[in-house]
């Protein structure tokens, strides 16, 4: 493991006021209070150059069967794969409480030994959380159905599963199938501010 640290830093404040009186027969109390709470979370997980070795000693060479099988699919650019050093995950979250309350209460004493007891209580709470990842962990960018599919195809056929491959068995059976259409494999340009197999997820919540 290269890194794997976290942050947490909270600020609380709170404030209450309260006005009370007592007259002949009648106590009364009106209140105010205030919660204002911010808590930020960050953590930071990322592997080191001994990570992909130490992976494959426990998979006993598994990690490298996969990164073959996706870069032959066209999943991974080549040179890419599976626990490479400065590969990982970067959690950002937080949340944001304010909390609003007015409150009142009044005793009235109508008799020496009994007491009417009355009293309201507004409150408001408003929170906003969120959460920022990004994943550069090639895992997140894998599709497990491509993944499944091309194990399959190389039990079944003993064949690498690229592309041309996985045609292969079309384009033999296309001349015996006067209505079959012609399969076309369309690749479209991706645009990414960062490499493809870079995963970025954007949640935000907010209640009040």
């Amino acid at each position: 493991m290269g890194e794997n640290s976290g942050d947490t830093d909270i600020k609380t404040f709170t404030q209450e006021f309260r006005l009370s009186q007592s007259l002949d027969n009648i106590d009364w109390m009106l209140g105010a209070y205030y919660f204002d709470e911010t808590v930020d979370y960050d953590n930071v997980v990322t592997y080191d150059s001994a990570m992909n070795p130490y992976g494959n000693i426990l998979s006993q060479g598994a990690i490298n069967d996969i990164n073959q099988l996706l870069q032959a699919t066209g999943q991974l650019p080549p040179g890419v794969g599976f626990l490479q050093a400065g590969q990982g995950a970067l959690d950002f979250t937080g949340q944001d409480d304010k909390t609003y309350s007015l409150f009142g209460q009044a005793d009235w004493h109508f008799t020496d030994q009994w007491t009417l007891t009355g009293g309201l209580n507004y409150t408001k709470v408003k929170k906003d959380a969120f959460v920022n990842q990004l994943n550069s962990d090639v895992w997140s960018s894998v599709s497990m159905v491509q993944l499944g599919f091309a194990a399959a195809f190389t039990q079944l056929t003993g064949l690498p599963p690229t592309p041309e491959k996985i045609l292969l068995p079309i384009q033999v059976l296309q001349p015996l199938q006067r209505h079959w259409p012609t399969p076309v494999v369309h690749r479209k340009p991706g645009r990414f501010a960062t490499p493809p197999w870079i995963y970025r997820n954007y949640n935000c919540c907010r209640h009040s």
